[in-house]
């Protein structure tokens, strides 16, 4: 599962699996499912398909993603997958 936690609430309705989404850097969009807790002002977001190693993927959330006040939030964010032992 990958936590993306925002500075504050947003609309619910508006992340989805059509405004969030994971990608190999270079590669096609992984199949996820999108969760948004209130509570927590977090994103969770669970894979549907396996990761591969020492690969860098990006999460981004599209310009349909919106704050509360109706603001937009466009968002990319990377890392790098660990090393496996």
């Amino acid at each position: 599962m990958i936590l993306a936690h925002v500075s504050e609430p947003l609309a619910p309705s508006t992340v989805t699996t059509q405004t969030v989404s994971v990608r190999a850097e270079g590669g096609a969009v992984l199949p996820i499912s999108v969760n948004y807790d209130a509570i927590g002002d977090r994103i969770e977001i669970v894979l549907r398909s396996a990761l591969v190693m020492d690969t860098r993927y990006v999460v981004s959330m599209g310009q349909g993603v919106t704050d509360l006040a109706g603001m937009r939030w466009g968002r990319t964010m990377c890392g790098p997958l660990p090393r496996g032992r």
